[in-house]
């Protein structure tokens, strides 16, 4: 069925037809598996996330509001043992402990940071790393400019 999703994005494109998501051209650039049920998969569009729960034989969309993000972000995508779903943004870490529905920005060190990356861990599937660039100014937090900081969970990302 994924192959279902990118010939329908593939067919708004050979059509000619005006197609945007969020002023670009809709596109599908990243599929996660959950690593620890294969039927769920999540699914990076430029116009949100497409979940699926049935290994692609149907598909959910998750709006950017409800992830916390808005305009042409392409947040990093991981989906731990739990099938929490992280999705790192401009904004910070937002996580959804129960497949897209609801989602909360991670707080404290992570919060209003630009979270650059995100992976899980293959051999640990309950523990993801995220990489997170400060926007601090020179000095703050004792912080250089810029700095990129790396943060761990290894509790399917509740801390």
């Amino acid at each position: 069925m994924l192959f279902a999703v990118l010939a329908a994005i593939t067919f708004v494109a050979s059509t000619g037809s005006s197609a945007w998501a969020n002023g670009r051209f809709p596109l599908a650039d990243q599929l996660v598996v959950s690593p620890g049920n294969s039927s769920f998969m999540v699914l990076r569009t430029t116009f949100g996330l497409l979940v699926s729960e049935d290994g692609g034989g149907s598909w959910d969309w998750v709006c950017e509001k409800a992830i916390g993000y808005e305009g042409e972000q392409d947040p990093a995508i991981g989906i731990l043992e739990s099938s929490a779903i992280l999705a790192g943004t401009y904004e910070g870490l937002s996580v959804s402990p129960d497949l897209g529905c609801s989602w909360a920005f991670v707080p404290d060190g992570l919060a209003e940071q630009f979270v650059v990356d995100v992976v899980v861990r293959p051999d640990a599937p309950r523990s993801a790393l995220a990489v997170a660039k400060s926007y601090a100014a020179a000095g703050d937090a004792g912080e250089p400019a810029g700095a990129a900081r790396l943060f761990g969970s290894t509790d399917d990302g509740k801390t």
